[in-house]
Parts: structure tokens; sequence; C-alpha cells
């Protein structure tokens, strides 16, 4: 038994080196011991969906029920002339917002459209919380899809780390937005699908991809120009290898894909 402390003395030595995501197994034995190791990866669970929102304008207002959620903001937008940028993303509770990803969704004709992507780390679940999204120069029209990620592995960096995230697409013509060679670095995360429709014709109401849901979409028509924002998302386990991110439905008019991923412990 002396001997058995002295083993798992050491595994948590080892853990304080980083070795926190190898799983140990200890097998006691009349003789003695025997320790198993395997390297991390496998078990756990994926981030999970914590509430979401949608409006058509500058602001939304976001409820979840959780501590420790990442809040994410999809904004899509048109100007006349041109192309909408966010200065800054704030809301009632405070917290502190960064962009993700951005991608020009149109740029001809007499609208100019984009998304963008900001997110911001709420330790606390959120009540009611007004999410204010303000551009240079103003957006003509804006739909905004906000929602919180709840059990990332990280507070100040919960993306994670691959260098084929974000991944974008973009078509001036209809078709069914798809994004390809999408990669995960960490094996349990949450992987997310961004949508955009901008400039002419009436909006599409989109539908999830294969092994993915919806997360929340809105849109809306201003005379022949028309504005259009979903979020979708798929929990996996295992790390991803240039796999793709689509939606389901075909959009009528040009659009635009990020797709990205949050990962857990």
């Amino acid at each position: 038994m002396r001997r058995a402390f002295r083993i798992l003395a050491a595994l948590a030595f080892l853990t304080g080196l980083g070795w926190g995501q190898a799983h140990a197994q200890l097998t006691l034995t009349g003789a003695g011991c025997v320790v198993k190791c395997s390297s991390g990866g496998g078990g756990g669970s994926a981030p999970t969906i914590d509430g979401f929102a949608h409006n058509i304008g500058a602001t939304v207002t976001l409820t979840t029920t959780k501590t420790n959620d990442v809040i994410v903001v999809l904004a899509s937008s048109e100007n006349n002339a041109v192309t909408p940028t966010i200065s800054s993303v704030s809301d009632t509770a405070g917290l502190t917002w960064a962009r993700r990803g951005s991608k020009v969704t149109a740029t001809s004709g007499s609208q100019q459209s984009s998304q963008e992507i900001w997110w911001a780390f709420s330790s606390g679940a959120l009540s009611g919380d007004v999410i204010t999204v303000n551009f240079v120069g103003g957006a003509d029209l804006l739909a905004l899809v906000a929602f919180g990620v709840n059990g990332s592995g990280s507070s100040s960096a919960p993306w994670d780390v691959n260098v084929s995230l974000p991944a974008t697409a973009t078509s001036a013509v209809t078709g069914t937005p798809s994004v390809s060679g999408v990669s995960t670095t960490h094996a349990n995360a949450i992987l997310l699908g961004f949508y955009s429709q901008g400039n002419t014709g009436a909006f599409t109401a989109q539908t999830s991809g294969s092994g993915f849901s919806i997360i929340d979409q809105t849109g809306s028509n201003a005379g022949s120009f028309s504005i259009a924002a979903a979020a979708e998302s798929q929990g996996v386990t295992s790390a991803q290898s240039s796999v793709s991110v689509a939606f389901g439905t075909s959009s009528t008019a040009p659009w635009s894909i990020i797709a990205d991923a949050i990962a857990g412990p």
C-alpha cells in the first residue's frame, strides 16, 4: 500500500506539470500495483448552447441560465454604398467585447453588406442583458443573433486554436451556404456556423446543415433589399479534420458564411 501511495504522489506531480488531460488507472494487486496511462482526447463532453435571442435593429436582449458562458453575437448588416463596419459592442452587464471574425457579404449594387462575430465572457448568468452593436457610419439594415456557450475550456481564449479557424466563404449569387476545410485541434468542441444574407432579393429562412442544429435566426425585407442572420451548432468529441460546415437552404441573395469552434476543457 505504501508503494501505491508513492505512485499516486508521482501522478499528482505529473499532473502539476500540465498532464491534466491524461487519464490514469491504478490497479492494486496482492503483490503490488500497476499504473496504466493514456493521453488525453477521449471522453469528456462538448460545450453546449445556453440561451439565445435575435432582433432586427442595433440591440438584442439575452438571458442565460448558467455561469461562465462565452457570449457570442452575430451581426449581419447593410449600408448604402459603404461596407458596414462595427466599431464596438457594449451591454448592460458591462462585459468586455472583442471581434472574433468578419466577412464581406456583397460589394456590388447600391447596398453593401457584411457579417461580424463578436464575443465576451460572462462569469455570471445574464438576465435581460441588452447588447448594443455600434457601427462606423451606421447600418441601414441590421440583423442580430446572440447566444451563450457553456463549458468552454478558457475564459480568456475560448476559441479553438486551429489555423483553419475561423473559416469563411461568400458568394455573389444564390446557392447553399457552405465552407470546407474546417478542422479543430481540441477533441471536445462546439462547431458554429454563421450565415449572413444581404443585398437584393427576399431574405431566406435557413435550415441547419447535416449534423447541425439551428441556434436562432432572423431576417427582414425592406423594399427590394433584405437582411438575414442565422447561427447553427454541432457538438463534437473528437478532433475534426477538413470537414465542411453548411446550412441547408439555398440563399436567394448574396451570402457569406463563417465557421468556427469553441473548445471545451
